[in-house]
């Protein structure tokens, strides 16, 4: 029965996220500025593009190699990408609890526009730095319950191919390990032998195009001589970068952390027993998103934060899903647990009839002669 029910939900997952990409492929024929430099790009191999790390334009081109230059391929991979993001929470919790504690954590997801909704049209890189996160998180968590030298190898390349998604995704393995090393159930999977391979690989996969990124002068070290707070004006101005990225960090949590005070508000009352392995986890993930934000912080201090949006702390923001999922569900009633189901479901659904309006009514490129006088020629990937 689990693993019909496993499977049905499965189903559900691949089913919706084919609906959007045909909606894509039906009705977008035009092409977002991302999706345009994507189009360019994928057409030469290069370490770098315009600074950017080239793993998603790597795999772009790929597709292109199979499947032709269209805006099909476009569309089909990035759905593919989100697909993975929910197959890899629903794994990570379903492993170690059950499978309506799984689609709830993953239904938490819809609770965050930047990756309901922003991301199916706009993002590229992040998108797939957010799958190699949960993907790292998973082989981390993996790691708990059996230490090998294959899981510690699967943990190294995912890191790895994270880091070359984009630079702000080492965010996450390093909030990752300063959680893991400060609790008591997972700081033996960092202190063995098999953790230095793990981050052997993870360098030697990331190592060639970081190189690059430092030969092309984009590694900027904070000023530290100019960092002393004692000075007013200095610490106003990193205070600003500090207060930049806490209004980041909240405007992209927004509606979850509504969504939450209203189950708080409405739902609570019982208090299920969770086992040790869920325990673990939510643990593990609160501290990682803990750390990840004193990171976010911290660096805001150092550079003023400019560089800081939703998109670059999207795969270390999205974990703020799953860990308020897992806090909150064993304490709702059956009837809240229903109804938050219900409610990421319906969000799940008005993402999808809204999608056709945006493609039709909501692109800036809605000219077809936008593309007659560009370079490469954009029609043929309508």
């Amino acid at each position: 029965m689990l693993i019909k029910r496993s499977s049905t939900l499965v189903s559900i997952f691949i089913v919706y996220f084919s609906v959007h990409a045909f909606i894509r492929t039906t009705l977008g024929w035009s092409l977002s500025p991302q999706e345009i430099e994507i189009i360019e790009n994928a057409q030469r191999f290069a370490w770098l593009y315009d600074g950017q790390m080239p793993l998603y334009i790597w795999l772009q081109s790929a597709v292109f190699n199979t499947f032709g230059p269209t805006l099909l391929s476009l569309t089909m991979m990035k759905n593919a990408l989100m697909l993975m993001i929910c197959l890899s929470i629903y794994t990570l919790v379903q492993r170690v609890s059950n499978t309506t504690y799984a689609l709830a954590t993953t239904l938490s997801l819809v609770f965050i526009p930047q990756l309901v909704w922003t991301s199916q049209h706009s993002l590229t890189t992040p998108v797939l730095a957010t799958l190699f996160a949960a993907t790292t998180l998973l082989a981390f968590s993996r790691l708990s319950v059996e230490k090998s030298v294959p899981r510690y190898g699967i943990l190294g390349a995912m890191i790895g191919f994270g880091a070359i998604s984009t630079v702000t995704f080492l965010l996450v393995p390093v909030a990752l390990l300063m959680a893991a090393i400060t609790s008591r159930s997972h700081r033996n999977i960092v202190f063995n032998s098999g953790f230095i391979a793990a981050i052997m690989i993870a360098g030697s996969i990331a190592g060639w195009p970081y190189y690059q990124l430092f030969l092309s002068g984009q590694i900027v070290v904070p000023d530290l001589a100019n960092v002393n707070p004692l000075h007013w004006d200095i610490f106003v101005d990193r205070a600003r970068g500090m207060y930049s990225a806490l209004q980041t960090a909240l405007t992209f949590s927004s509606l979850l952390i509504v969504g939450a005070a209203i189950t708080v508000y409405s739902g609570l009352g019982r208090n299920i027993a969770v086992n040790e392995g869920t325990k673990a986890l939510r643990e593990l993930m609160l501290r990682t998103v803990s750390f990840g934000l004193i990171l976010i912080f911290g660096i805001a201090f150092l550079s003023g934060g400019v560089w800081m949006n939703q998109s670059t702390l999207q795969p270390l923001l999205f974990l703020v899903a799953p860990v308020l999922a897992l806090y909150l569900f064993p304490a709702m009633s059956t009837r809240t647990h229903r109804n938050a189901i219900t409610v990421g479901s319906v969000i799940a659904l008005a993402v999808l009839i809204i999608t056709p309006a945006h493609y039709t009514f909501g692109s800036q490129f809605s000219e077809p002669e936008r593309y007659a006088s560009s370079e490469p020629d954009y029609a043929t990937y309508r």
